[in-house]
């Protein structure tokens, strides 16, 4: 039969497995945007918002490189843009360091976006975030991988940002919240086995091929941000290992206080031949009764 240490051995070591568990699926699935079910796209157009476009006349100048505003994080860098024209906009920024800019798909045909390569990254998974607000019905995607890894590893996510939601992924994980009274916050989630990723920002439209799409010099997107936020992973070898030290620690807790904290109990020996009391209150004839007759 089990022992009282081996009961509460096992009861310490389920508790804390079952509150590990608890918080990490608390942590993911508590925010109401973040989906971890697999979000397949609609076979049916929902047809073109009915949103007032922005005023202004249409913008047809493309930026180049160059032209982009130094990024103070040396970690993040650049690496190209096509089919945007980038205005900076003065106001507050939601990552400091980074300018704000206004994104705006001129009249191409094809992909309207900008793109960093990330740094300096630890091999773990990351949040890659981007603070945006839309102009115009402008919806937004980020498309990441890391160029390094002996297998494909990338993964992108489409976001309607008029309806705040996540309209297609192929990440695991992929949100949208509002993050402040001024700014959308946007992600999805990959690892990295080489330090690095590569990450494109896309003006595009829900309704049509987010990446190919002709842009008409007004619909936009205010970006306001990116980061690359490393998050806290689970692996069954993680938490078996953890599991194993926290039953040892509490088997060693136990010990300890079973031979120090429990109080003595000393017994005194007891002689050969002593008759206990017990043995004294049981007569071996009843005491004032005649005997039987013979």
């Amino acid at each position: 039969m089990p022992s009282r240490a081996g009961y509460i051995v096992v009861g310490s070591a389920v508790l804390v497995v079952s509150l590990v568990a608890t918080w990490f699926v608390t942590n993911r699935l508590s925010d109401a945007s973040t989906s971890s079910l697999p979000i397949i796209p609609s076979t049916k157009s929902p047809g073109p918002r009915q949103l007032p476009p922005a005023g202004g006349p249409a913008v047809t100048l493309e930026t180049s490189q160059t032209d982009l505003p130094t990024l103070a994080e040396p970690a993040i860098a650049w690496t190209g843009i096509g089919g945007l024209n980038a205005q900076v906009v003065n106001g507050m920024p939601a990552i400091a360091g980074q300018a704000i800019l206004r994104l705006i798909a001129v009249p191409t045909v094809g992909s309207h976006s900008v793109a960093v390569r990330l740094t300096a990254l630890e091999k773990r998974m990351y949040r890659i975030a981007a603070w945006v607000k839309p102009s115009a019905g402008a919806d937004f995607a980020i498309g990441a991988y890391d160029p390094g890894a002996s297998e494909v590893n990338s993964g992108v996510g489409v976001f309607d940002l008029v309806d705040r939601k996540v309209v297609s992924r192929t990440t695991t994980w992929a949100g949208i919240r509002q993050d402040s009274e001024d700014w959308l916050k946007v992600w999805v989630e990959l690892p990295t086995s080489t330090g690095q990723l590569f990450v494109n920002f896309y003006v595009c439209i829900r309704d049509a091929n987010p990446f190919t799409f002709e842009g008409d010099g007004i619909r936009a997107v205010t970006l306001g941000g990116i980061a690359a936020e490393p998050l806290t992973t689970f692996t069954v070898y993680n938490v078996v290992f953890a599991a194993a030290i926290i039953v040892l620690v509490f088997w060693a807790a136990w010990l300890v206080m079973d031979r120090w904290l429990e109080p003595s109990t000393p017994s005194s020996p007891v002689a050969a031949g002593t008759v206990t009391s017990a043995s004294k209150r049981v007569p071996t004839q009843a005491s004032g009764l005649a005997e039987p007759p013979g």
